[in-house]
């Protein structure tokens, strides 16, 4: 009988204050096992702060947060983030277009074949519904809920076990909400931790395991 590596995020009795303003107090969760976990709350209640304190990008007061049971320090904190992929709430990059984030990856910097990622990327897309015509158009040209897609759909392409969102379904109408939520359920049961971050309620209350921050 085989065993599964279970990997999971964790924060433990962590406190966290940003501009002299305390965000969180003992706060402590670990993620969902092979499921979606997400942290709800109000504007301001600290949902990006904690995404970027497991990114090692914000250290915390007290407390700590570790991948699977490694603390994440400020010196092994590059380490980590190297196995995790990162959508920010704000996706607009200063650069041409997609194909110039994709072909810039440093796995396929390492890969010969760049046809063959883009088969594997252009898989991802169907499965979000998304036109393979938009791998080149100019980013400005492309509204907010495709090009979130295309940054979620990296997730499925390039091998990052731990995989933080900041509002993952943020621009799309229902019928997109759920596409995405599906394809994050696809990522999870592959065997990637998934730590998304979201105002809406009723999705994070879709998910396997909810933490609501602020109340």
């Amino acid at each position: 009988m085989g065993f599964r590596i279970t990997r999971m995020l964790e924060i433990k009795d962590g406190t966290l204050s940003v501009g002299g303003h305390e965000l969180f107090r003992d706060l402590s969760f670990c993620t969902a096992d092979s499921g979606l976990t997400a942290i709800t709350g109000p504007c301001g209640c600290g949902k990006t702060s904690l995404i970027r304190a497991f990114l090692g990008f914000l250290p915390l007061a007290s407390g700590y947060v570790s991948v699977d049971c490694e603390a994440i320090l400020p010196r092994t904190a590059a380490l980590f983030r190297a196995d995790m992929l990162y959508v920010p709430q704000d996706i607009r990059l200063c650069v041409r277009s997609f194909a110039e984030i994709f072909e810039a990856l440093s796995e396929l910097r390492a890969n010969a074949d760049i046809t063959y990622a883009r088969k594997k990327l252009f898989y991802e897309w169907k499965r979000l519904a998304l036109d393979t015509a938009l791998y080149d158009k100019p980013l400005e040209e492309i509204g907010e809920s495709a090009l979130r897609r295309m940054m979620i759909s990296v997730a499925g392409v390039v091998n990052r076990k731990n995989i933080l969102l900041d509002e993952p379904f943020a621009g799309h109408d229902r019928e997109i909400q759920s596409v995405v939520m599906s394809y994050l359920r696809t990522l999870a049961s592959s065997g990637h931790t998934v730590l998304l971050a979201t105002g809406d309620t009723a999705l994070a209350g879709m998910c396997d395991k909810t933490i609501e921050m602020g109340i």
